[in-house]
């Protein structure tokens, strides 16, 4: 009751002027869409640009896993090909495009749940995501992004619902959600299970099931839609003849090679992993001075939501929530664990107004004489107090975090280079990982491998496939940096794995074919230009003013990248 009384802050009390709810929800999405919209140039990530050439790629005629290599799931590559069908290249359209997705997820949480949640908190979990997004990449169109809002949405479904007597149209956005967020990352794997398992307990407890039979013909339709989008996927992907690829790299690759370097080979030993970093996510968050960040601040919110749930709906449902959050998780990395923030933030969003609740209760009944002398009273009521500081002192340091200065950070360091050394048809290749280039180079890779990570390089079928290509395709030019690392973490602890050694027998091998446009110019070092066309490529890169150095370039084998 407390709750709905603080709810009816959003209306007036005036019998002149009442605010409609759906006028306020209006207001809510649109000052919550409004950063996100005008930010959309804010920070450039990998992850986010390989969904894009994804999308791109299929765009044009490609075929996911059977033409372009990923180990991730198919879902964001194919939201991110609507984009590139209606003509985006760049990164405000394609993020122009991903504003408007996430606006959907709100405009849903606010329409479907405002008549069983509560619409302050509906209202303070909107506002918060618009504000807080920045801290985990919750702006970008990424696996995390579109899980993290099925998962959302799950949770506020059965909260909504607590005897999870959903009808058909709930059912088909609970089964289009969790297929969602299956599609964009398997992860998703474990909070759905152990919703699933708490969904048959409370439907077993609640229900009139005289026996097992009953039970099942009763939640047979609702399996049913939970099982047709996968068979559908299995059915699409068989038809495009990329079955077997798409097991080969999103399941067996990852098993065998990825494996090496994050999460583990199997469900279980992956399981423990999820375990073990929140195990590590207590140890520093529990510290003091990180009840104001984030994940501490989180934590403490998730904290305080148990006891809600356990209050109000029993010790199975407490016990399911915090199960949910703790494999919401994924290795610790922000944008890794974007379900569990935006599950943070619900949380945070309805232990404000509990909270505040209490407090203005205490205060209506302190200045009527009614709770002095109280001493639970006034402990609640300065605990209260307390937790409301704290959640101020955790938007304060949100809104610092926030991109105020809307600059773009992309870094298109080759784009000129691309350009001056190749014509629209050309095919190209860029290694490590430099997704961007490729899109607004406007040029296709010259393998379906369009990055070069470790765990690729340890597979000898890729490095045989990605030569196989390149002999096929021919790229006039290879970009290939030197001294380039990337940073890993095995156990807590960092690796540095740097290309030229990981990469030291590809380039080699290239270095047949391939020369460096100029080893003493610091960025045309990183070129590799074909060999029988060097020459015609070193007059385009003059008149393109991009070789500065008269010195011709070494074409002696390369050895260690150097």
């Amino acid at each position: 009751m407390a709750v709905s009384n603080l709810a009816s802050l959003f209306y007036t009390r005036s019998n002149a002027i009442r605010l409609d709810r759906h006028l306020v929800s209006l207001v809510v999405l649109i000052v919550a869409y409004v950063p996100l919209v005008t930010r959309r140039d804010w920070l450039q990530f990998v992850d986010e640009s390989d969904n894009f050439l994804g999308g791109y790629l299929i765009a044009h005629g490609e075929v996911l896993y059977r033409d372009y290599f990923s180990h991730h799931m198919p879902l964001p590559y194919y939201l991110a090909a609507i984009p590139a069908l209606l003509g985006a290249h760049d990164l405000g359209g394609f993020r122009a495009f991903t504003s408007l997705v996430i606006l959907a997820f709100w405009a849903y949480i606010v329409v479907r749940f405002w008549k069983r949640i509560p619409p302050a908190i509906l209202s303070v979990l909107i506002l918060t995501i618009a504000i807080g997004c920045w801290s985990f990449y919750g702006n970008m169109l990424l696996a995390e992004t579109i899980e993290a809002y099925c998962l959302l949405i799950v949770c506020l479904s059965f909260y909504a619902f607590p005897d999870l007597d959903f009808g058909r149209a709930d059912q088909l956005v609970v089964a289009l959600a969790v297929f969602g967020a299956a599609m964009c990352t398997l992860l998703s794997f474990y909070p759905f299970a152990i919703l699933l398992g708490y969904y048959v307990y409370r439907r077993i407890r609640t229900g009139q099931f005289s026996n097992v039979a009953a039970f099942i013909r009763q939640e047979a339709p609702f399996a049913a839609l939970l099982v047709i989008p996968f068979v559908a996927t299995a059915c699409l992907l068989a038809v495009t003849g990329s079955l077997a690829t798409f097991v080969q790299d999103a399941f067996i690759f990852n098993q065998v090679y990825y494996s090496k370097y994050a999460l583990a080979g199997d469900p279980l030993r992956v399981l423990a992993v999820l375990l073990r970093s929140d195990y590590h996510l207590l140890r520093s968050d529990l510290q003091p001075l990180a009840w104001t960040t984030f994940g501490g601040f989180g934590l403490i919110a998730n904290a305080f939501a148990f006891v809600l749930v356990v209050r109000g709906r029993g010790l199975a449902a407490g016990l399911t929530y915090a199960a949910v959050a703790a494999t919401s998780r994924g290795r610790g990395v922000a944008f890794h664990d974007e379900p569990y923030y935006l599950l943070s933030i619900g949380a945070v969003s309805a232990t404000m107004i509990v909270t505040g609740s209490w407090l203005l209760t205490a205060a209506k009944d302190f200045s009527r004489g009614l709770a002095r002398g109280n001493a639970v009273r006034g402990a609640l009521a300065l605990g209260a107090a307390v937790y409301l500081l704290l959640i101020a002192v955790f938007y304060v340091n949100l809104a610092r975090a926030f991109p105020w200065e809307s600059r773009s950070s992309n870094q298109l360091t080759y784009q000129q280079v691309i350009q001056a050394t190749t014509r629209p048809g050309d095919k190209i290749w860029i290694v490590p990982l430099n997704f961007y280039d490729y899109l607004m180079a406007d040029r296709m890779p010259a393998t379906r491998y369009a990055f070069y990570l470790p765990w690729l390089a340890d597979s000898p079928a890729i490095n045989t496939a990605i030569l196989h290509d390149l002999a096929r395709s021919r790229p006039p030019v290879i970009i290939y940096p030197q001294g380039i690392g990337l940073l890993t973490f095995q156990a807590g602890t960092p690796e540095l794995l740097v290309l030229d050694q990981y990469g030291q027998w590809l380039r080699q091998q290239l270095s047949v074919d391939y020369v460096v446009a100029d080893q003493n110019d610091p960025l045309l070092r990183q070129v590799l230009l074909r060999k029988d066309i060097a020459p015609d490529l070193r007059r385009r890169l003059r008149n393109a003013g991009l070789d500065h150095s008269l010195a011709p370039a070494p074409t002696a084998t390369l050895e260690n990248g150097k």
